[in-house]
C-alpha cells in the first residue's frame, strides 16, 4: 500500500511542479526518508540491546589476547598465582556468621547454665539433708489435677444447687450461687489444706510431724463440720413440708437460715431432716476428700521435695530448648553458606562460562551479519519507494524541469555500523585447569566453613554443660 500511496504522491506532485528545478527534494521523498531512517533506528536499537544481551553472557576472564595469542592478565593470574584474597574474604565471612550466632547467645547461656546448675544443686542437697535416695515422684503436667480439680467443684455446685433449690424463692439458679461459695471453701480451700498437713507428716522431722498430724485433725474436723452445717442449712430454708417445732426454729424465713443452722449445728450435731441432707453431708465430704487426694498427687510426698524437683526440670527444659534453638540456628546458618558456596561455584564454573561464552560469540558474530542484512533491505525499501515517486512526478509534468538530483540513484547517508570487536576464548584446556582449581578452592572453603560449624556446636555444649552428680 505503501508503493500504491508514493506513486500517488507522485504524480499529484508533478501535475503540481513540485518540487521544482531548484529544489534538491520534495516533502514526499523527505517523508520516505524519516520513515525508513525511524525503522532503521528501531532496528539498531534492537541490536545494540542484543548484543548488549550477549556481551554480558561472555566471561572477559576466559578471553584470550588476539594480537598476543596469550592468555589475558586475569587468565594467567588465576591460574599462576595464589591470589585467595576473595576466597579468604568469603570465608571469613560465612565463619563469623556462625561465631556471630554463639556470641550472640552466650549470655543467655551462661545464665540459664548457672540457674539450672542452681537447681539441681539445690536438688541434690535437699536430698542429702532429708536422707533422701529416691527421684521426687511428680507429675510432668498438673493441668489435669487442676481440671478435675474445677470439674469437681462445679459439680458438687450443681449438684447441692439442685437440693437448696427446693427451698430458697430463686429455685436452682439462687441454689446454684448459694452452693458455689460452699464448693470452693470444700473442695480448693480445704482440700488444699488437708494435703499439706498430710504431705507434712512425711517430714522427717518429729515435732514436725506431730504438728503437720495435729492440723490434719483439726482439718478433717473443720471439712466435717463445714458439711454438717451446709446440711443444716438446707433444713433450716423455707419449706411447704411440716416441720417439728424446735427451739432452733426461728421462724420460716430465708434470711434467718444461717442463724437457726448455727444452732442445730450446736444442739443437733447430726441429727439432719431426711435422705436428702444426709446425701448432701456425704457428698460434700467426698468432694473435699477427693480435692485433698489430688492435690497430694500434684506433687512429690515428702515436703519441698516436689516444688525443688519441678524447678530442677522446669530450668533443663528450659536450657535445652534455648540450645535446641541455638544449634538448629546455627544449622541453618551452615546450610545457607553451604548452598551459597556452592552455587557461587556453579555460577563461575569456567567450564560451563566457557560452553557459555562460546556460544555468545558466534551469537553476536550472526547477529551482527543479520543486522548488515537488515539494514541493506531497509536502505533497499527506501531507495525503491523513493524512485517510484520520481518516476509517478517526472511521468506527470510534461516536459517541466525536475531537479537535476533526480538523474543520480538515491543513496542514503545514514550512519555506518560499526564493525564488531574480535573475541577469541582460550582453549578448553586452560578453562578445565581453571576449573579444577576452583573446585579445589570451595572444598578448601566448605571444609573451613564445617570445621567452624562443629567448633560452635563444641562451644554450645561445653558453655551448657551440667553436672548432676556433684558435691554440694
Amino acid at each position: 500500500m505503501e508503493r500504491n500511496y508514493w506513486e500517488k504522491k507522485g504524480r499529484e506532485d508533478g501535475r503540481n511542479g513540485v518540487p521544482s528545478a531548484d529544489q534538491s527534494r520534495s516533502e514526499a521523498e523527505l517523508q520516505i526518508e524519516r520513515n525508513y531512517e525511524e525503522k532503521m533506528d528501531n532496528a539498531r536499537k534492537e541490536y545494540e540491546k542484543e548484543i548488549t544481551r550477549l556481551d554480558e553472557r561472555i566471561d572477559r576472564s576466559l578471553l584470550v589476547n588476539v594480537t598476543s595469542s596469550e592468555t589475558s592478565v586475569q587468565v594467567e593470574r588465576a591460574l599462576q598465582h595464589e591470589d585467595d584474597s576473595y576466597s579468604d574474604i568469603t570465608t571469613a565471612h560465612h565463619s563469623t556468621k556462625l561465631k556471630h550466632i554463639v556470641s550472640e547467645k552466650e549470655t543467655e547461656f551462661r545464665r540459664l547454665q548457672k540457674d539450672t546448675q542452681d537447681a539441681i544443686d539445690s536438688v541434690n542437697h535437699f536430698k542429702k539433708t532429708h536422707s533422701l535416695v529416691r527421684t521426687a515422684n511428680i507429675p510432668e503436667s498438673r493441668t489435669w489435677s487442676w481440671g478435675l480439680l474445677v470439674a469437681v467443684v462445679v459439680l458438687e455446685t450443681i449438684v447441692n444447687g439442685v437440693f437448696f433449690g427446693e427451698h430458697v424463692a430463686g429455685s436452682i439458679f439462687q441454689g446454684i450461687s448459694i452452693a458455689l461459695l460452699a464448693s470452693v471453701i470444700n473442695v480448693l480451700v480445704l482440700g488444699s489444706l488437708i494435703a499439706y498437713s498430710w504431705r507434712q507428716k512425711n517430714h522427717k522431722d518429729d515435732w514436725q510431724k506431730v504438728l503437720s498430724l495435729s492440723l490434719l485433725a483439726f482439718l478433717i474436723v473443720c471439712s466435717l463440720l463445714v458439711n454438717v452445717f451446709v446440711a443444716h442449712y438446707r433444713d433450716a430454708l423455707p419449706t411447704d413440708q411440716p416441720v417439728a417445732s424446735h427451739e432452733c426454729r426461728l421462724g420460716n424465713d430465708e434470711r434467718i437460715a444461717s442463724g437457726e443452722a448455727w444452732c442445730l449445728l450446736r444442739n443437733e450435731l447430726f441429727n439432719l431432716d431426711g435422705f436428702m441432707s444426709y446425701m448432701l453431708l456425704i457428698i460434700g465430704l467426698a468432694a473435699c476428700g477427693f480435692g485433698a487426694w489430688e492435690f497430694y498427687r500434684m506433687t512429690d510426698s515428702y515436703p519441698g521435695y516436689g516444688r525443688r524437683e519441678r524447678k530442677r526440670k522446669e530450668m533443663i527444659r528450659e536450657m535445652e530448648n534455648s540450645k535446641k534453638n541455638a544449634l538448629e540456628e546455627l544449622k541453618r546458618t551452615w546450610d545457607s553458606s553451604h548452598d551459597e558456596l556452592l552455587s557461587e561455584h556453579k555460577e563461575d564454573n569456567p567450564f560451563v562460562n566457557w560452553q557459555r561464552s562460546d556460544g555468545a560469540i558466534r551469537n553476536r558474530i550472526k547477529r551482527h551479519e543479520d543486522h548488515k542484512k537488515e539494514i541493506a533491505v531497509l536502505e533497499k525499501r527506501c531507495s525503491s519507494d523513493i524512485e517510484i515517486y520520481r518516476a509517478a512526478n517526472r511521468s506527470e509534468r510534461r516536459g517541466q524541469p525536475y531537479p537535476p538530483e533526480w538523474d543520480e540513484p538515491w543513496k542514503a547517508d545514514w550512519p555506518p555500523l560499526e564493525e564488531l570487536n574480535s573475541l577469541q576464548l582460550c582453549p578448553l584446556s586452560q578453562a578445565e585447569a581453571l576449573r579444577t582449581k576452583e573446585s579445589k578452592k570451595v572444598k578448601e572453603q566448605l571444609s573451613i566453613i564445617t570445621a567452624c560449624f562443629e567448633e560452635c556446636k563444641k562451644d554450645i555444649a561445653y558453655i551448657t554443660r551440667l553436672e548432676h552428680e556433684r558435691n554440694v
